[in-house]
C-alpha cells in the first residue's frame, strides 16, 4: 500500500524532473512525432502521470491522442486520476470524466481531443497485449531486467517511438562532502545491482541491451540537481530531498545489515550511518545540502 509520504514525494519530484530533462532529446521527440494527426503513447510505471502533464504543457503531442497510464499502485493511479482536472485545467483544458469507460477522461482544448485511460497493471504484462505509436517509462527502466526490453518494446510497430527518460546511471552525491559519502554510494548501488533489475548502471545496461529492432536516437544526461537558493529550495524540494536521503539511508542500512554484502557495506557501522543521515537532514533544515543523481533520457525507434 502506497503511503502518503510517497505520493507527496511523487509531486515534490515534478519541478526537479522538469529541470533534469534534457531538451535536445525532447525536442528530437517532438520533431519525430510532428505532422502526425494521431498517436497512441502506452505511459509505463506512470505514477501521478507527470510525462503527460509535460507532453501537453510544451505541446509536443498531436492534436488526436489515445493515452495509457499504466501504473501498478492502486493508490497512486487513484491519485493521478483524481489530481488530472486539476492540472489540466491549469493547461486550459476542459475535462470530461466517463464512468461507464472505467474512470476515462477527455481532454479537449481547441482542436486538440486527449483520452486518457488509467491502466493497472504490471507494465511487463500489460505491453506485449498493446499496440502504440510511442512508448515512454521514465525514471522506469532500473526497475527492469533487461532481458524483457524485448516484450516491452513488443508493443511498438516498426517506426514506432520510446523514450525513457530520468534513467539511473550511477551517480548519487551530496555537497558538502562527508567522510562517509563514497561508501555510502557503494553500498547504494550494491543494493540496487543485488536486485535482478538493470541496478545501478541502469542507462547503459539498457543502450547494451537494446534488441535488433531497436534503434537509439539520442541520448542525454538528465541529471538530477538540487541545490539551495536564499537558504531554501524551491516548491516542496527540500521535502524531496529528504525523501532521497531517507531512501538512500536505508537502503543503505539493509546491505549493511546483510553479513554476505560486497561492495564496501560491511564495512558501515549503522551507528555511523545514523550519523551521516543525522547530519544530512540537518544541512536540509539550514538550506545547505546540494544533491545530483546522474541520469540519462533515452530516445529510439523501432525497425
Amino acid at each position: 500500500m502506497t503511503d502518503d509520504g510517497f505520493l507527496r514525494y511523487l509531486r515534490a519530484k515534478r519541478t526537479v524532473d522538469d529541470r533534469a530533462v534534457d531538451r535536445r532529446v525532447f525536442d528530437r521527440l517532438r520533431e519525430g512525432l510532428a505532422g502526425r494527426e494521431s498517436a497512441r503513447v502506452l505511459d509505463v510505471g506512470a505514477g501521478l502521470g507527470a510525462s503527460l502533464r509535460r507532453f501537453l504543457a510544451r505541446g509536443a503531442l498531436p492534436d488526436r491522442v489515445e493515452y495509457a497510464l499504466v501504473e501498478l499502485d492502486e493508490a497512486t493511479l487513484t491519485a493521478a486520476r483524481e489530481s488530472l482536472p486539476a492540472w489540466a485545467g491549469e493547461l486550459g483544458y476542459e475535462v470530461s470524466e466517463n464512468a461507464s469507460l472505467g474512470g476515462d477522461a477527455l481532454l479537449s482544448r481547441g482542436e486538440e481531443r486527449v483520452r486518457v485511460e488509467f491502466v493497472r497493471g504490471d507494465a511487463l504484462a500489460v505491453a506485449p497485449g498493446r499496440e502504440c505509436d510511442l512508448l515512454v517509462g521514465q525514471a522506469f527502466l532500473d526497475l527492469v531486467d533487461p532481458s524483457a526490453l524485448p516484450d516491452l518494446l513488443s508493443c511498438l510497430d516498426a517506426g514506432g517511438r520510446w523514450y525513457f527518460p530520468i534513467t539511473y546511471d550511477g551517480g548519487t552525491r551530496f555537497a558538502p562532502a562527508h567522510p562517509l559519502d563514497d561508501a555510502v554510494e557503494r553500498a547504494y548501488h550494491a543494493h540496487m545491482d543485488a536486485r535482478p533489475k538493470a541496478g545501478s548502471a541502469a542507462a547503459r545496461a539498457v543502450i547494451g541491451a537494446l534488441p535488433d529492432r531497436a534503434d537509439l536516437l539520442a541520448a542525454a544526461g538528465s541529471d538530477w540537481v538540487v541545490h539551495p537558493e536564499d537558504g531554501g529550495y524551491p516548491a516542496d524540494e527540500a521535502y524531496f530531498l529528504r525523501y532521497v536521503l531517507d531512501t538512500v539511508a536505508g537502503a543503505v542500512g539493509e546491505r549493511t545489515a546483510d553479513t554476505n554484502a560486497d561492495g564496501g557495506a560491511a564495512t558501515l557501522d549503522p551507528d555511523a550511518l545514523e550519523e551521516w543521515l543525522t547530519t544530512r537532514r540537518a544541512q536540509v533544515d539550514a538550506g545547505e545540502l546540494t544533491y545530483v543523481a546522474h541520469q540519462l533520457d533515452l530516445l529510439g525507434r523501432t525497425r
